[in-house]
């Protein structure tokens, strides 16, 4: 026995280790910023990918068939859904799958003071089952979301 002690030792074996402490993350968290909250009345999506969380609220809601509407949107990554970006595109469309149309119009997106995107002049001209649209590119990549909307 004391000759297996003795060899371990001079050859080095260590004896097992404690789990290392997980690494804590140097990088700014939510608590460091102000906390953002999603106004009421607000939907929230998820993009096909995973990488962008969608939050949004139509003016009126729900959109009305042959009434011009708006979208305010506030994009963040999943990883950050407290902490909208303003450093991405954004692009809100919207169509009718079953009947393979869009809109009538092009929607005008700007910054909003709240601290997302205005989408304004969608229409719904028609009713039926309608998609609304969330393309957001960062970069060279460009990642959808889209709800399904019941327009009477």
């Amino acid at each position: 026995m004391l000759l297996c002690g003795l060899a371990m030792t001079a050859c080095g074996a260590v004896p097992a280790q404690q789990p290392a402490a997980p690494q804590t993350d140097v990088r700014a968290k939510p608590s460091d910023h102000a906390s953002w909250q999603a106004p009421l009345g607000t939907h929230a999506v998820v993009s096909n990918d995973g990488a962008w969380r969608i939050v949004y609220r139509t003016e009126p809601d729900p959109p009305e068939r042959g009434t011009l509407f708006s979208v305010e949107v506030w994009v963040c990554a999943t990883s950050a859904p407290d902490r909208p970006r303003k450093d991405v595109e954004l692009l809100v469309d919207a169509a009718m799958p079953q009947h393979q149309h869009g809109m009538n119009r092009v929607p005008t997106i700007s910054p909003s003071d709240s601290g997302g995107f205005r989408a304004q002049g969608l229409l719904f001209h028609m009713a039926g089952s309608w998609e609304l649209y969330f393309d957001v590119t960062e970069g060279a990549v460009t990642e959808r979301a889209q709800v399904k909307l019941e327009v009477e």
